[in-house]
């Protein structure tokens, strides 16, 4: 192939380069390149315009102008008009799922008493952690776990309890847990039944990982979040 020499000069204010290619010296741009098109250049000058094609390339391009991007809308259910989401697809055309999913939308939402605990996973927080299954082995188990956990979540606030113990907890301190009739528990201090947490039964089984999740030791009960926070409270006899 033949090898090139390129030299520039900037005269009468317009650069131009001379290229030596094979013995031929050519100035870049010719002169008819911007008279006539591309199409009259001879064989050199198209080889001296592939030569300069990476440098060209790298020139900095002028940004355009770019639209700013609305904020994503807020759901807490499966949005089936304009399903966006990987997860909200998979539910619009899976009845089972879609028929949790309208029961969760008919559903009252998470209570205002409960809304001002940090412990407490708010709707549009389970929303994001549920459109997140579609990361998981399983899309469509995760989801089916995940809905069925938030409607019993939303229960716990409206049933009896069935028991009631009184515990000690490092984090929470003297606090009465309450077991709901779909084995749910809800912890509440023994002072002032400030709420504090709503936890699932503890099981190895499940893809989908509800906020809290509560197993039942001889002397204690156990809470393990989604995010791998623990606090064990003591029974008290």
């Amino acid at each position: 192939m033949a090898s090139g020499a390129v030299r520039g000069n900037n005269s009468g204010n317009k650069l131009r380069y001379i290229l030596r290619i094979g013995g031929n010296r050519l100035r870049w741009p010719p002169a008819n390149i911007f008279v006539h098109g591309i199409r009259l250049m001879n064989k050199a000058h198209r080889f001296a315009l592939l030569a300069l094609s990476p440098s060209l390339l790298a020139f900095p391009v002028p940004a355009t102008a770019q639209m700013p991007v609305p904020p994503p809308v807020e759901q807490s259910t499966a949005d089936c008009a304009r399903p966006v989401y990987a997860s909200d697809q998979l539910v619009c055309s899976d009845p089972e799922l879609r028929q949790l999913d309208a029961e969760l939308a008919a559903k009252s939402r998470v209570p205002a008493a409960w809304s001002g605990s940090a412990l407490i996973e708010s709707d549009g927080q389970w929303f994001k952690r549920r459109s997140h299954c579609a990361f998981e082995s399983d899309h469509r188990i995760c989801l089916l776990q995940s809905y069925r956990d938030r409607l019993s979540f939303l229960e716990s606030a409206t049933q009896t309890r069935d028991q009631m113990a009184v515990a000690s907890c490092a984090m929470w301190g003297l606090v009465e847990i309450d077991r709901m009739p779909n084995g749910y528990r809800i912890v509440r201090t023994r002072q002032n039944q400030a709420l504090k947490a709503i936890a699932a039964p503890a099981s190895g089984q499940s893809i989908w990982k509800p906020v809290w999740a509560a197993e039942s030791r001889p002397s204690s009960i156990d809470f393990k979040s989604y995010d791998g926070r623990r606090i064990s409270c003591k029974v008290k006899r």
